[in-house]
């Protein structure tokens, strides 16, 4: 399901049946539902602002989305959340995801959340982006702290896995990558991989949680994006048992070198 039907052209060449709808808009929920028995949801509203920002849209979003699964007698939601969303995280978007699990976990619909740790997908683009444009690329705080990197694709394998297992049910699986990383060693990965040398420009964590203080009142977004950085920059974020649902599930979450590496 998306807003944009241009965007589920290709998604219906490869088999699939799409759905223009709206978590928005109640009777396209209903339409979107028919004849469902389970529903996978990602979707998030993390780049908007204003009206569109995730404090305003997403929790009423699954709310309807929700009331629409019950109505279709739907038996099973499996949503993404990500790991160490908190109600009072210092990053107003962790704070909207905890509200979504919260509301997913009152509906009375059978649900798994499935909580990723950091997307390498997010974190490489970002970083090649910069490179691209012939910015430096960002570092935020000291760039020593560490997270468990995962590819979307395989948190996309496991929710395929746990959709073929209708008695995992109520429950909430933490994933993560086989190797910890600092964002130092990740743009040192990223460097190998294109062969250039890549510039570096280190932004204090102070700095980033000053700059989401001011921008709020002005540039929502820029400052989610700061607070992010702030974020990641003041903890090690890592999943302790990352090898429990890898083997559970049968998915072999890929190393940032493999993810890094041309695939054919």
């Amino acid at each position: 399901m998306s807003r944009d039907s241009a965007r589920l052209v290709e998604l219906a060449a490869r088999g699939g049946e799409p759905v223009v709808g709206d978590l928005g808009d109640s009777r396209s929920l209903d339409r979107a539902c028919e004849g469902v028995t389970q529903i996978v949801s990602t979707a998030n509203s993390f780049m908007g602002s204003g009206p569109t920002s995730p404090t305003r849209v997403d929790v009423a979003g699954y709310q309807r989305l929700l009331d629409a699964a019950r109505r279709a007698g739907v038996a099973r939601i499996v949503h993404v959340s990500a790991s160490w969303v908190s109600p009072d995280s210092t990053v107003d978007y962790f704070r909207v995801k905890a509200l979504v699990d919260d509301v997913i976990r009152r509906s009375g619909l059978p649900y798994v959340l499935l909580k990723p740790a950091a997307l390498l997908d997010v974190w490489v683009n970002m970083v090649v982006q910069e490179v691209k444009a012939g910015r430096p690329a960002r570092i935020f705080g000291d760039g020593t702290r560490t997270a468990s990197y995962i590819a979307t694709e395989d948190v996309a394998e496991f929710a395929v896995r746990i959709l073929a297992l209708r008695d995992v049910v109520n429950e909430e699986i933490e994933v993560g990558g086989p190797r910890s990383l600092s964002q130092n060693q990740l743009v040192d990965l990223i460097e190998a991989s294109l062969g250039v040398p890549i510039r570096r420009q280190k932004i204090p964590r102070l700095v980033l949680l000053a700059a989401a203080t001011v921008l709020r009142p002005f540039n929502e977004l820029l400052a989610r994006l700061m607070s992010l950085g702030a974020w990641s920059a003041s903890a090690d974020h890592l999943v302790a048992d990352w090898q429990g649902p890898a083997i559970r599930f049968g998915v072999q979450p890929m190393t940032a070198e493999a993810f890094l590496r041309p695939r054919a």
